[in-house]
C-alpha cells in the first residue's frame, strides 16, 4: 500500500517539479493552485516532514553508533551519553557539509548511497542462513497477526522507509536541465528503492528470531541486531555494522538538504522570518536556514537524551505531516 501510494507521489511530484521548477516545492504547488493560505499548509506541512524526519534520523544514527562501539568496548559503552554525543556530532558535520555547496554534498551523498546500497545486500546475503519462511507465512497462526488493524498501525513506520525520497523534487533550482533530470532521478530513485525496502523488509523479518524485538519501540538498529542473531559474535558483524552507518548519515544528509531549502522557500516567501532565505554570496547555499535547523536538530538530539520516546515521536510527527501535503 505505502510504495504503491508513494510511486504515484513522487510521479505527480517529477511533473509539478517541471511546471514549476522552484525550490519551494509544495509551497509553489500550493500557492499556484489555490492561494496564499492553501501554499502556506502545504509548505509548512513539507518542512515539519523534513524537520522532524531530520531529528528521528540524528537520534538513529546516534543509536547505530553506540551499537558499534558495544560490539568493539563490549560492557564499556554508555548507551544515552554515546548516542547523544554521536547524533551531536552528525549535526555538526554535516552543517558544515551542506554549508560548503550543493555539489559537494550531492557527489558525497552519492558515494555514501552506494556504501548504504552495499550495506543492504551484504545483510541480504548474510540472513540467508537464518531465514525461515514460517516467521512470515505462519501455518498455525493467522497470516495477519494483528489483523487489518496491526496492518493499519504498521503504515506509519512503513511510510518511514520511504519518506523524504520526495526531496528530489526541490532540487530544480540547482539541477542542470531539471526538466529531464528531476522526473528520471525521482522516478528511478523511488523504483530502486522499493526494491531494497521489500528486499530488507523480507530479511528482516524471515531472519529474525522474535519480531517483537526487532520491532521494539526502543529498537533504532535493528539491521545490525538481526544479523548478530544470524551471526552472533562473529568479525563480520562488527564490519557490517560500521558500514550500515552509511545508510543512516547518508539520510541525513538528505533530510538536512530539504529542511534548509524548504525553511529558505518560506523564508523567501515570508511565510517564516525573511533572514532565513539568505543565500551566501558565493557558495550560493541557504546558510542561514542551514545552521539554524541544524541547531533546532542538536537540541532535540540533546533532548532524546532524557526522552527515550524521542525517536518514536520524531517518526510519526514526520509521516503525519509527510500524510497531509
Amino acid at each position: 500500500f505505502v510504495c504503491a501510494l508513494y510511486m504515484m507521489w513522487v510521479l505527480a511530484l517529477s511533473e509539478l517539479s517541471v511546471a514549476m521548477p522552484f525550490a519551494g516545492g509544495p509551497l509553489a504547488y500550493g500557492r499556484r493552485a489555490v492561494g496564499p493560505a492553501f501554499g502556506f499548509i502545504m509548505g509548512w506541512s513539507m518542512f515539519l516532514e523534513a524537520l522532524f524526519a531530520t531529528i528521528g534520523t540524528a537520534i538513529a544514527t546516534g543509536g547505530y553508533i553506540y551499537y558499534v562501539g558495544q560490539l568493539l568496548f563490549p560492557g564499556l559503552v554508555d548507551e544515552k551519553l554515546t548516542t547523544t554525543i554521536a547524533g551531536l556530532g552528525t549535526v555538526a558535520v554535516f552543517a558544515v557539509i551542506q554549508w560548503i555547496g550543493s555539489q559537494r554534498q550531492a557527489q558525497l551523498m552519492e558515494w555514501m548511497t552506494y556504501g548504504a546500497i552495499v550495506a543492504l545486500v551484504w545483510f541480504w546475503i548474510a540472513c540467508i542462513p537464518g531465514v525461515r519462511l514460517e516467521r512470515i507465512f505462519s501455518e498455525t497462526e493467522p497470516l495477519l497477526t494483528n489483523g487489518w488493524t496491526g496492518v493499519l498501525r504498521a503504515i506509519p513506520f512503513a511510510i518511514w522507509w520511504l519518506v523524504m525520497i520526495e526531496t528530489v523534487a526541490l532540487a530544480p533550482e540547482e539541477a542542470h536541465e531539471p526538466h529531464r533530470t528531476i522526473p528520471r532521478g525521482l522516478t528511478l530513485a523511488q523504483i530502486t528503492l522499493i526494491v531494497l525496502v521489500i528486499l530488507t523488509w523480507f530479511f528482516a523479518a524471515a531472519a529474525g528470531t522474535d519480531y517483537t524485538k526487532t520491532g521494539d519501540e526502543k529498537m533504532s538498529y535493528p539491521l545490525p541486531f538481526v544479523y548478530g542473531e544470524v551471526w552472533p559474535g562473529s568479525a563480520h558483524l562488527i564490519a557490517f555494522s560500521i558500514l550500515a552507518i552509511f545508510g543512516m548519515i547518508v539520510s541525513y544528509n538528505g533530510m538536512i538538504y530539504a529542511t534548509s531549502r524548504q525553511s529558505f522557500a518560506l523564508g523567501r516567501a515570508g511565510y517564516l522570518p525573511r533572514a532565513l532565505g539568505h543565500v551566501h554570496a558565493t557558495r550560493r547555499t541557504p546558510d542561514v536556514s542551514i545552521f539554524v535547523w541544524s541547531l533546532v536538530v542538536a537540541g532535540f538530539v540533546v533532548w532524546g537524551y532524557f526522552n527515550e520516546g524521542a525517536v518514536l515521536d520524531a517518526v510519526l510527527t514526520c509521516n503525519l505531516t509527510a500524510l497531509i501535503w
